[in-house]
């Protein structure tokens, strides 16, 4: 651990005579923090590396988990009756068929992942309906019913936290958003004053702008008076309505 953090090791090599106990616990070690453990034969000339030694004390190959063809076990998957955006998920019954259409990106995305396998397990996608108003904590739910083996996997628009992660295992996210983390204000940025215009871009400021100078425009052409000696001796109290107006037109929803 201490070479993992201050070296940033990205493999490890042992000796090919290691014991069976210090074999496995390097293997445990390296599935733990995904790095690859390498069995290197001390007796060799040339140092040539020998067979890999993969997460769990074997050296054969892993070619993912095979299905037993003969229990033709099908994986039920969850899919929630998400209320969400239904371009990333949509569950919609058939009253016709009387059968569950699932679509979405998610669901594209889950199909793809079994199309490239080598194998082709069976699944059926199985609606995961909730009534809590509560959508996390229905997730919550979804993914404790997972960890009771309820279902076998579930395909969503599930976020990723680390509380959930301690009941199941997730894939990598697959979206835009992909892996963001929470953390404090250095007392630095506490203190910056203009903090308050980090949430929105320079582009996006600069057109609110432009949008309140011809608020302000707009107004003035629809207020300016007739006569030229009215606007001569108005032209102080027309400027500061003529802001204030466009000012509230922004900012308040009336």
């Amino acid at each position: 651990y201490n070479l993992l953090e201050k070296a940033k090791v990205k493999v490890i090599l042992i000796s090919a005579q290691k014991s069976a106990l210090e074999t496995k616990v390097l293997a445990e070690f390296g599935k733990q923090t995904k790095i690859p453990v390498i069995s290197v034969s001390s007796l060799t000339i040339h140092n040539d590396l020998n067979t890999i030694l993969w997460p769990g004390g074997t050296s054969t190959i892993p070619k993912g988990r095979m299905m037993q063809t003969s229990t033709n076990k099908t994986l039920k998957i969850a899919v929630p009756k998400s209320n969400g955006f239904p371009q990333l998920l949509k569950v919609d019954p058939d009253l016709q068929t009387n059968t569950t259409i699932f679509s979405g990106f998610c669901i594209a995305v889950f199909e793809a992942a079994i199309a490239g396998l080598k194998y082709q397990p069976s699944y059926e996608f199985v609606p995961f309906e909730y009534n809590n108003p509560n959508i996390g904590e229905a997730y919550n739910d979804l993914i404790y019913q997972v960890y009771l083996q309820k279902y076998d996997s579930a395909v969503g628009d599930i976020t990723i936290n680390a509380n959930r992660s301690l009941y199941v295992d997730f894939t990598l996210p697959f979206t835009d958003i992909g892996v963001g983390m929470v953390t404090r204000l250095t007392p630095k940025d506490n203190q910056n004053l203009w903090i308050f215009l980090k949430p929105l871009t320079r582009g996006l400021w600069l057109t609110i702008v432009g949008a309140y100078v011809l608020a302000t425009f707009v107004i003035w052409l629809i207020e300016r008076p007739a006569l030229a000696e009215q606007q001569t001796q108005q032209s102080n109290g027309q400027i500061g309505r003529m802001i204030s107006f466009s000012f509230s037109i922004l900012v308040f929803a009336q």
